[in-house]
């Protein structure tokens, strides 16, 4: 736990920053702790490239690419997120980013793969962690 000595030389960093390059200095107070922030679209990077095509036929073009089967990816019973089911985690990460990334309906991409919509948003900040 950080104490108050800590905080306030923090806080001095924070106005001597300010005062040397005339922006503000912010500080991940719930990072610094150790807690997860709540995923927001800005979190997640934008790709400048749009996608011309649908939610449906890019998850198409993905399970091609995959060479696996929309069965498996749909089928709720078997879990993608741990495991070997590695070529099916590979077509839930890039669909999900390609998703976020484009803006597209959520809601109807989450019905395309049998999930719910925060099962893309996990995926999509899977995608960026693995790019880091």
């Amino acid at each position: 736990m950080m104490g108050a000595q800590e905080v306030l030389k923090i806080k001095q960093y924070q106005r001597d920053f300010e005062k040397s390059f005339g922006k503000k200095l912010y500080i991940s107070w719930p990072e610094m702790k150790g807690v997860v922030p709540r995923i927001s679209m800005d979190d997640i990077e934008r790709e400048d490239v749009t996608v011309e095509m649908t939610a449906e036929e890019i998850l198409i073009e993905l399970v091609a690419k995959y060479d696996t089967t929309l069965d498996a990816i749909r089928d709720r019973s078997k879990r993608v997120h741990l495991g070997p089911r590695r070529k099916e985690r590979s077509v839930l990460i890039e669909f999900s980013k390609i998703i976020v990334a484009n803006r597209m309906h959520m809601g109807n991409a989450s019905k395309l793969i049998n999930r719910d919509r925060s099962t893309l948003y996990h995926f999509a900040k899977l995608a960026d962690a693995q790019t880091m």
